[in-house]
Formats: structure tokens, sequence, C-alpha cells
């Protein structure tokens, strides 16, 4: 396969159009796969009752030694965030999500429940990639 420079308004290859729209087709199922479970999380959490939900900012309470309930501290993080997915080059998709999978399976803790995991999760797109999803 050769690489030729392309002349200003020539087509681009027949393959590299269909390696970018298979690549953008993958990327939009991935988005929408994203936004169906965040919305299946969103119902989810209608489902539950005051008592079993927690706020989204503490945990539950920790006894201490002398009897006295005092908030449970949130875990710090163990991996870096993940730099944002702006939706321009979709090839750095697929590295992005493994990083944000990564980072809510091993800090989810520190992130918080479900719902704050999924603000997390948008909260890391920008640009097209964010205006394409809202929590």
């Amino acid at each position: 396969m050769e690489l030729v420079e392309q002349q200003p308004g020539e087509q681009p290859p027949s393959w590299l159009v269909e390696i970018l729209e298979r690549q953008h087709s993958m990327i939009a199922n991935s988005i929408a796969i994203m936004a169906d479970r965040i919305s299946h999380l969103e119902e989810t959490r209608t489902y539950l009752t005051p008592s079993r939900t927690l706020s989204p900012t503490s945990m539950p309470p920790l006894e201490t030694a002398g009897g006295v309930l005092a908030e449970r501290p949130r875990p710090k993080p163990q991996l870096p965030y993940p730099e944002q997915f702006i939706g321009e080059d979709l090839s750095l998709y697929p590295q992005f999500e493994g990083l944000l999978r990564a980072k809510l399976q091993i800090d989810g803790e520190a992130i918080g429940g479900d719902i704050e995991q999924a603000w997390y999760a948008f909260g890391r797109l920008s640009g097209a990639a964010a205006t394409r999803v809202f929590p």
C-alpha cells in the first residue's frame, strides 16, 4: 500500500474512508451503550428506598472507640484521572474507554455510588463527545 500525498480537493482513499466509518460506528455504538447504562442506573436509583440510598457526599457512619458515630471517610483514589476524550480523534476512544473502566473499577468506592460514577464518566468527556451523551 503506497502513501501518496493528497492534493486539495481530492477524495481520500476508499480504504481510509471505510476504516474511519467503521471506527465512527464502533464509537457511536459504545457511546449509545454508555448512555443506556447511565439511563438504567438512573432508573434503578428511583427504585431504591431512602434507607438504602447513600447521600452522594458521604458513606455510612462508622462507630468510633468511644461509641460516638463519625462519618466514614472515603478511600483515596489509586489511579490518576483519565485524560478527557474530546471525540475528534476516534482512534483514541478504545484507550480512553479502557482507562475509564479501570478507574471506575479500582477507584469506584473513592468516587462514590453509581450516580456519582456515571457523572464522573460524563465529566471525562468534552467537546463533540460530550455533546453526544448527557446523563
